[in-house]
């Protein structure tokens, strides 16, 4: 009961202390570092065993080409495409969106392209997850984020706590 309780503190307090608000809405989520040092100082050093001692996070890159970002990321792993965007489809909202499986750190993944009429740049997105452990020695998100940076791709890192 005790440690049930501890888990939706924890939560609750991860999810308000991560809500950003900007002139283009509300993002849920803080910036690089600052998402990292609120996990680690909530979760990670804590004895509540949550969330499947996993991390998941949501890379989101505004651009004309996902082909920066890939190469961003050869830098720390090979990263290739190995399939084109395909899956079209429309959501209600008019929202349309593509798929494509790309190898990253050797994992195949998604990767999501999401274009609207009022969006200035397509929408580029991928989840990635690592348990605390690697958060805490090596973490590729800390790998992806600092590839990012140092290529000056912007990106939301979008937080995904959840039990």
């Amino acid at each position: 009961m005790l440690r049930t309780i501890l888990s939706y503190l924890i939560l609750i307090t991860c999810f308000f202390g991560c809500y950003n608000s900007s002139k283009n809405g509300l993002e849920i989520g803080l910036q690089g570092d600052e998402t990292r040092e609120k996990i680690q100082k909530n979760l990670i050093n804590s004895n509540v065993n949550i969330f499947n001692n996993k991390w998941p996070v949501q890379f989101m890159i505004d651009a004309d080409s996902f082909e920066p970002t890939v190469n961003a990321l050869n830098s720390i792993s090979e990263c290739k495409f190995i399939s084109d965007f395909t899956n079209y489809e429309v959501s209600p909202a008019n929202v349309h969106s593509w798929s494509a499986k790309m190898v990253l750190f050797k994992d195949t993944i998604n990767v999501s392209k999401m274009t609207y009429l009022e969006w200035k740049l397509p929408i580029f997105s991928f989840n990635w997850q690592e348990s605390f452990d690697d958060v805490k020695v090596d973490s590729k998100i800390k790998k992806i984020e600092n590839a990012l940076k140092e290529n000056r791709i912007k990106y939301t890192l979008i937080d995904y706590l959840k039990e």
